[in-house]
Order: C-alpha cells, then structure tokens, then sequence
C-alpha cells in the first residue's frame, strides 16, 4: 500500500522472501538514503523538512530500515507520507 496525501494505491504481491524496499521497487521508483535503509522519494513524491516515508508492516512502524526487514507470508506493507508530526494532512 502507498498512502500519499489524499491517495492510496493498493498493490499485491505473492512472494517466497523479501523486503519492503525489494517489493516498492518493483512497480516504482525510489530513491533511498542511509544505505538503502530509509525511502526518500517513491515516484517523484520526495521527504522534505516537513514530510517524510513511514514504513509501516501489520500497522506497526518499522524504524530500522525498508531493506533489512525480513517479510512473512500474509505482511501488509504500507509506505505513507506523512507529515514529521505523524499528523494526516
């Protein structure tokens, strides 16, 4: 799932092993910082000082990084964009 502000586009996907950042890159374009770890731009929407990629798997937050989290079978993976206060716009 990509959430941006105001849209959400649902993808799915059936795989035997991977990672968030492996699945986002597959139908998208990214651009990541800190060795991959963290998303900064998916399809030309691009973190700033105000906004920023949250990485969420199962509707928990993932703060150690989109190519090092191992998925499982039935992880409903979420890259949203929100504001760094965590608050929708």
């Amino acid at each position: 799932m990509i959430k941006t502000l105001g849209t959400t586009k649902t993808e799915r996907f059936k795989f035997s092993e991977g990672t968030p950042l492996g699945i986002i890159k597959y139908n998208h374009s990214v651009k990541t910082f800190l060795n991959d770890n963290f998303v900064e731009c998916i399809d030309g929407v691009c973190a700033d000082g105000n906004y920023l990629w949250l990485l969420k798997v199962n509707n928990k937050t993932v703060n150690y990084g989109a190519k090092r989290y191992e998925l499982n079978d039935g992880d409903i993976v979420m890259f949203e964009f929100t504001n760094r206060k965590g608050e929708e716009e």
